[in-house]
């Protein structure tokens, strides 16, 4: 849907690159809500828009995965530490996939559930041997879950010797 214009870029002709200055109002209500906002370009030949992208929130992890962390029996000396972004526009992002002392990856999985608790896996987010990847996590309310109650959410790794899970770690509030 359309919306009052809040903030112009005032960029004309070529490169689009540099800061604006805007209200503290406009400023605050975007970084409060930031799915409520888009940012559209117009051009000469499409005056009404170009191109448009939807603002998003996001989360960051930078976790470190162990056995201790599995609910009933995990690998004892295992560890894998990777990158996790979530967005509440439902995507789910895998970076810096690094394991060690661990047997073959079968599946990386995002669950609902405290610390110490197994939960309903939120999104797969095995991704090809490298590890690496984005998918949509759906629905978008599972991704808002996650930024809201990051606490209430756990990445685990599973292999073949440990199909159940072999490391795992919480995601925590404030990351």
């Amino acid at each position: 849907a359309e919306g009052p214009h809040v903030v112009d870029f005032g960029i004309s002709g070529g490169d689009a690159f540099g800061c604006v200055t805007t209200t503290t109002e406009a400023a605050v209500a975007i970084l409060n809500q930031p799915e409520n906002y888009h940012i559209q370009v117009h051009t000469s030949s499409h005056p009404d828009g170009a191109v448009r992208g939807q603002i998003a929130s996001t989360g960051e992890w930078d976790l470190s995965l162990v056995g201790a962390r599995v609910v009933g029996i995990g690998d004892a000396d295992g560890f894998v530490t990777l990158s996790l972004e979530v967005s509440n526009s439902g995507r789910a992002c895998l970076n810096s996939v690094a394991a060690e002392r661990i047997g073959p990856i079968t599946r990386i999985g995002l669950y609902a559930a405290a610390e110490g608790v197994t939960g309903p896996e939120v999104a797969n987010l095995t991704f090809g041997p490298a590890h690496d990847g984005c998918t949509t996590i759906i629905p978008r309310s599972a991704a808002a879950m996650v930024l809201a109650s990051p606490a209430g959410h756990y990445v685990q790794v599973s292999t073949t010797q440990f199909p159940n899970g072999a490391v795992r770690s919480q995601l925590t509030n404030g990351s």
